[in-house]
């Protein structure tokens, strides 16, 4: 710039102006965006001087593993741009087992287990319907994989058979004995005995 003083004097004098190229945010994921609960995500940033990720710290890269907007401010000779990007993250399926079945019985006996997953349905029998038919002892349970491949297991349920009884029967002094049990029906060919229901019985008749 130049000026003139009151004796019309000139004066000039010089200054250097420096233009900064404003940087370009680039986030570059390492892995899919949209992912299930458990799994995460590696963002790396490029593209200035200072990477701040927004939430979260100063640096290269940051591990994301849960839902939402992760932006990316970089900072070159002061000037700074932003870059964003969106992590979806699927909730697990929770599946259940119910049964309106007794859960324990005697051998030969069967419980009903149903469960209300939606998904791809896998129990630990084998089986993939939204129900089955159990007949063993053991813990059952049934596994669920949803339309965006996530995987969950239910709590197990536990089926219990009781042993059949086996009864003695002994024949002395015109009376029959039987092995002690808790209750009785004593059977004539195969037909119950009105009123008998005691651990002994005195016969009547052939049979």
């Amino acid at each position: 710039f130049t000026v003139f003083d009151d004796a019309c004097i000139l004066h000039s004098d010089t200054i250097d102006v420096s233009l900064h190229e404003i940087p370009t945010a680039i986030i570059t994921p390492g892995g899919p965006l949209e992912f299930c609960e458990g799994d995460s995500v590696v963002l790396y940033g490029s593209g200035g001087d200072i990477l701040d990720w927004i939430p979260g710290p100063i640096a290269d890269s940051i591990v994301v593993d849960d839902n939402g907007t992760i932006q990316l401010k970089v900072t070159t000779d002061g000037c700074y741009d932003y870059a964003s990007v969106y992590v979806e993250v699927y909730e697990l399926p929770q599946p259940e087992i119910f049964t309106s079945y007794p859960t324990t019985f005697c051998i030969g006996d069967s419980a009903l287990l149903f469960t209300t997953a939606i998904g791809d349905i896998l129990w630990n029998t084998g089986l993939t319907t939204d129900s089955i038919i159990v007949y063993d002892a053991g813990e059952y349970f049934v596994e669920e994989t949803d339309i965006h491949g996530c995987y969950g297991q239910s709590e197990p349920i536990l089926i219990v058979n009781n042993p059949l009884p086996v009864p003695e029967i002994t024949f002395a002094i015109g009376t029959f004995f039987c092995s002690t049990s808790e209750s009785y029906q004593w059977n004539l060919d195969g037909t119950p005995l009105v009123g008998a229901t005691e651990q002994t019985y005195i016969p009547t008749e052939f049979g």
